[in-house]
Order: C-alpha cells, then structure tokens, then sequence
C-alpha cells in the first residue's frame, strides 16, 4: 500500500467550518486547488482568500496547482466551449507529469494532501476521473472523502465499471439509462474488466468535459 492522499469537493459542504472540520478529521496536512479560477459566485466561502486564511488558522497549507491540474475549457464569443478535454491525452502532459512530481515529493516528505475540486462526488470531477486514477495506478492509496462517508478509489472504479455495463447494453437495447451504481444483468459480450474500466472512464470523461 503506497502513501496516502485524500480528494474532496467543496459543493458538498455549504459551510466552510464544516468543511474544514471533515480535514482535520482525516489528519490532512495541506490542501491542493486544482480550480483555474479560485473564485466562486455562488460558493463565495470558497474563494482563495477565504480559503487560504481559514487553512492558515488551523496549520494547513494551501496550494494552488491550477498550471498543473488546472482544468476548464476557454469560452467562445457565445459563451460555448471551444475544445473537450481528454483525460488520457492531459496525462500525458508535461505540466500534468510536473504536477504529479511535485505531489509526489511532498507526499514523501510526510504531507497528507487533499486535492480540491468543485463536485461532491469524485466521479463528476477531474481529481477523480483524472488525477486520482494516475495516482491510483502507480500504487498510492486514494480516498474521496464525501459528506457522511468516505470511499476508496478502488470502489470509485467498480462504480465506473457498472456505468460502463450499463451504458453498453444501453446501446445494444436503445434504452439510454444513464446510472453510475446498478450493474448491468447478464446478456451479451461484454470488455474485459480493464478494458472495460477504461472505457467507463472515457465516457464519463466525454459526458462532463
């Protein structure tokens, strides 16, 4: 089991204090924005400032890695996203690569770090459908924590696994019901259980970037 590290999305938590009490609980050390733009309009509790001064009253860092894991699509003249982002190709990325390098070290200095995003369920955001899967993959132990719960990344891919099975034999039915949690019945061929955890993943990647 590798070193740990823990994700988080702030819309789950309306109150500030109540977020960082979920933080302190779990022995976090430092908390990672990966927002491209820390300032929020609905969620104002949440700008840098008020999140970088509540951190620094408890003894926490906060680090803003927006140039590494920052993610977000620029706006045309009508207000459209101009590009998708693909996970798969942004890991392969010299800033993504720098950003996991440089958790890495922090990790293997003692830091318990938490990665921010927005979305209350990891499987909606870029720290987990992205950055936590990296992580995951070369070996570290990953956990989401969420209001009331927390869950590890490895039942986060069993999840994606189920999506994956239902959205296939969507297909082959005609009937779309899109779900994150019923596993799909018995039926036709399906991918094997890593082909078909990666396929989950770049669906899930195409339906929210």
């Amino acid at each position: 089991m590798g070193a740990l590290l823990y994700t988080i999305g702030y819309a789950g938590y309306p109150e500030l204090d109540g977020f960082i009490a979920e933080l302190k609980k779990y022995g976090v050390t430092t908390l990672i924005d990966i927002r491209r733009r820390p300032y929020e309009s609905y969620y104002e509790q949440y700008d840098e400032n008020n999140l970088r001064n509540a951190m620094t009253r408890e003894d926490m860092a906060y680090i803003r890695f927006e140039g590494n894991f920052g993610m977000g699509t620029d706006e045309g003249d009508e207000g459209e996203p101009e590009s998708r982002i693909d996970f798969e190709e942004t890991a392969k990325t010299e800033a993504f690569g720098k950003g996991i390098a440089r958790l890495r070290y922090g990790m293997e200095k003692g830091l318990i770090p938490v990665i921010m995003g927005e979305a209350a369920e990891p499987v909606l955001c870029a720290r987990g459908l992205l950055i936590a899967r990296v992580l995951h993959e070369m070996g570290y132990t990953v956990k989401h924590i969420m209001p009331g719960r927390i869950k590890d990344h490895a039942e986060l891919e069993e999840e994606i696994r189920d999506f994956a099975k239902r959205e296939i034999r969507s297909e082959e039915t005609g009937e779309y019901q899109l779900s994150l949690i019923p596993p799909a019945g018995p039926g036709s061929s399906l991918p094997d259980s890593g082909e078909l955890l990666a396929e989950g993943y770049r669906r899930l990647n195409r339906l929210i970037f």
